[in-house]
């Protein structure tokens, strides 16, 4: 049903656990905003009122973030307001 993803990483010294740690809802639906992945019933689907995400939506964003590590906050700075 679920699959618990065990992850692991170096804080680089110049900065804190917090400041690593900080992937959101909001920042989740930065990722899908930019990818346009809520219209995609392959990664997110509408239950009743509440939005579900897949197994998939998860390998795609640590994929993007394993490719990418300032992905969020390239996205964070592009927000168009």
């Amino acid at each position: 049903m679920f699959k618990i993803i065990e992850m692991s990483f170096v804080i680089p010294r110049d900065q804190s656990v917090s400041e690593l740690s900080s992937f959101s809802e909001y920042t989740l639906n930065l990722i899908m905003d930019y990818y346009n992945l809520q219209d995609n019933q392959k990664y997110c689907y509408q239950f009743v009122n509440t939005r579900r995400y897949s197994q998939q939506l998860v390998e795609f964003v640590v994929e993007k973030i394993k490719f990418d590590s300032d992905l969020i906050e390239h996205l964070r700075k592009n927000k168009k307001r």
